[in-house]
């Protein structure tokens, strides 16, 4: 006769079983009593090394991306999500050809929200993300300034300034001859944080009413995943383009944050 404490120990299906067991008027023999709890202990076993392996690979994500972080909107967004950073005020450059920078240097853009920029193991993806502008007057650029955070990986990203090509920037992945300027930016403030902007050198030209594009893309050699930290200026929203994989520019649209920059 089996013992009644056994079945307590069970899983939920092989405890069925044992009620079946009592229903039935058949009598079990030890050695489909030592069947049973052999393939009960290899399940047990299979659901634990699939958790281990599940465990393992979140462990992998964390390490790699900043806590806190998340993406939506098919990977093109983050997010953060998590406890709330000090503000240290940041600088609001004082001469510009174009801003779309808060002049409020305590909330100089969006701390939380941003498009992400990524290439390689740390997102999975890539994503280049391109935000158009209209020259205010005919100048020389010099330099532009950014809203950049680290989430992940290497903490670096191409800021480049790329003319306009039927209503989308010229070229998707970018050699720098393809370019009006462009040069690579370290990128060390932790995503949810502010307000630290990034400075790239940029020698070139802008014409007054002409369209132009600020396009963020990663180093092909680089495991990273950066944040353009969305502006919160009254002209914060305006043309938004994102590419995936270097596939063909995908427009959001019109009236979409754009992430905070200005040139001079």
């Amino acid at each position: 006769m089996v013992d009644l404490p056994f079945w307590r120990f069970a899983d939920n299906a092989t405890d069925h079983n044992a009620k079946s067991l009592f229903d039935s008027a058949q009598p079990q023999t030890s050695t489909q009593i030592n069947l049973k709890m052999e393939d009960t202990q290899v399940k047990k076993t299979f659901v634990i090394c699939l958790a281990l392996l599940v465990l393992a690979s979140l462990t992998a994500l964390a390490q790699d991306s900043i806590p806190g972080t998340i993406t939506i909107n098919g990977g093109s967004q983050a997010v953060y999500v998590g406890p709330a950073h000090k503000i240290t005020p940041g600088r609001r450059p004082a001469v510009t050809i174009y801003s779309n920078f808060n002049s409020n240097t305590a909330t100089l853009y969006t701390s939380n929200t941003g498009w992400a920029i990524s290439d390689g193991s740390t997102l999975g993806e890539e994503f280049t993300q391109g935000n158009s502008f209209v020259s205010p007057k005919t100048a020389t650029v010099h330099s532009i300034r950014a809203a950049l955070s680290l989430a992940g990986g290497t903490g670096e990203n191409y800021v480049a300034l790329v003319k306009d090509c039927a209503g989308e920037p010229c070229h998707v992945d970018f050699t720098k001859n393809q370019t009006m300027c462009r040069a690579l930016a370290k990128v060390s403030q932790p995503f949810g944080q502010c307000c630290a902007t990034v400075r790239i050198k940029c020698a070139s030209k802008v014409k007054k009413g002409k369209t132009y594009w600020i396009v963020m893309e990663s180093k092909t050699t680089d495991n990273t995943f950066t944040v353009w930290n969305w502006s919160n200026a009254p002209n914060a929203n305006g043309y938004d383009s994102y590419s995936l994989n270097d596939a063909a520019w995908a427009s959001n649209g019109n009236g979409n944050p754009q992430g905070a920059f200005s040139i001079q």
